[in-house]
């Protein structure tokens, strides 16, 4: 092979085969690319993220908050009855004399 044969064929090599190999992989490896990033992208959304749990997390707590006030509230004003000034000789529950009486619901007979 003499030196221009070679660098003739250096010539074909880089502007032919090099970028038609090039477009080749590009045309088959495309579709196999995609398909493996839509598979990870589908195990991602099954998967709970880190945020999803604290927020989870944050949430339980909150919720475990929540119902601890309304039970202090609760014994906050069970206590606040127990400590009310009770009348003597009064059960409680009892009509007291001095407060206005309801006044009466019941049916009447009819008056003839």
């Amino acid at each position: 092979m003499n030196p221009d044969s070679i660098a003739e064929l250096i010539a074909v090599v880089g502007l032919i085969l090099i970028p038609s190999i090039g477009l080749t992989a590009r045309f088959a490896l495309k579709p196999i690319i995609e398909s493996m990033l839509k598979i990870r992208e589908a195990l991602d959304r099954q998967r709970p993220s880190a945020e999803d749990s604290r927020l989870a997390a944050i949430e339980a707590r909150l919720a475990g908050v929540e119902n601890a006030v309304e039970r202090i509230a609760a014994v906050a004003e069970f206590d606040a009855r127990l400590r009310a000034p009770v009348a003597a000789g009064v059960l409680p529950g009892a009509r007291v004399a001095d407060e206005p009486q309801p006044p009466d619901t019941a049916p009447t007979a009819a008056r003839s």
